[in-house]
């Protein structure tokens, strides 16, 4: 709110815990457990506009997530290439280092099993 202009607009999309099941690590955000900072989406929900800021939109987006993740997959499988030969030359792979593979395999089996769920919110600055 501090830094947004009055009208201005935030729009986020964030990783959440989901059934309160530990998570598999390394992830894309932690590597060790007191590294990894989620809250469900109640609670940032909560936090964004106690913050001051005006809720506009506010979905869940994990199974668009899983779904594109997996047409992803489909798609590598059936063009004959599979593992980390499958990622492209550029993307998060280059950011989260020599884990990466690691890291997002252990997201997406965090996801599958409903441990972290993905949000996406738009919110302006009412002020």
């Amino acid at each position: 709110v501090r830094v947004l202009k009055p009208g201005g607009l935030f729009a986020c999309q964030e990783a959440c815990a989901g059934n309160g099941e530990p998570i598999d690590l390394p992830v894309p955000w932690a590597s060790r457990p007191e590294q990894s900072h989620l809250v469900d989406p109640k609670t940032l929900r909560g936090l964004v506009r106690d913050a001051g800021l005006r809720e506009r939109a506010w979905r869940d987006v994990t199974a668009d997530i899983v779904a594109a993740r997996k047409a992803q997959q489909a798609k590598a499988r059936a063009s004959g290439v599979s593992g980390s030969s499958a990622l492209p030359p550029l993307g998060m792979h280059l950011v989260l280092g020599d884990q990466a593979v690691l890291k997002m395999s252990n997201s997406a089996r965090n996801t599958d099993a409903g441990r972290v769920v993905f949000v996406q919110g738009v919110f302006d600055n009412p002020e």
